[in-house]
């Protein structure tokens, strides 16, 4: 268990579908190469982890996707308990999973 679990969307402000799936794959990738539990989902991807360790790797996903479009936005939503453990992405997700 963690302290902290975060949901991520990047939006990079292109029209170009293309290049649009193209940023959010190399941002996948380096979510998955930083964050020690990920889920990707359609419209988000959520890590879980400790909160100063989730802050690094959500800067380092902005970046990486900053080095590829000047605009981006991104949507955040974190889950942190100071005092002990947030609920897994399994334990929120698997009885859903078919």
């Amino acid at each position: 268990m963690s302290n902290c679990s975060l949901a991520i969307q990047i939006l990079p402000q292109q029209t170009d579908q293309a290049t649009v799936l193209n940023t959010v794959d190399k941002v996948i990738d380096y979510l998955r190469v930083n964050a020690k539990s990920i889920e990707v989902s359609a419209f988000e991807t959520t890590i879980e982890g400790e909160f100063d360790e989730l802050m690094a790797i959500l800067k380092g996903a902005i970046e990486v996707a900053g080095s590829h479009h000047h605009k981006i936005f991104t949507n955040v939503k974190i889950s942190y308990d100071a005092e002990g453990q947030v609920l897994g992405i399994d334990e929120k997700v698997s009885k859903h999973r078919q």
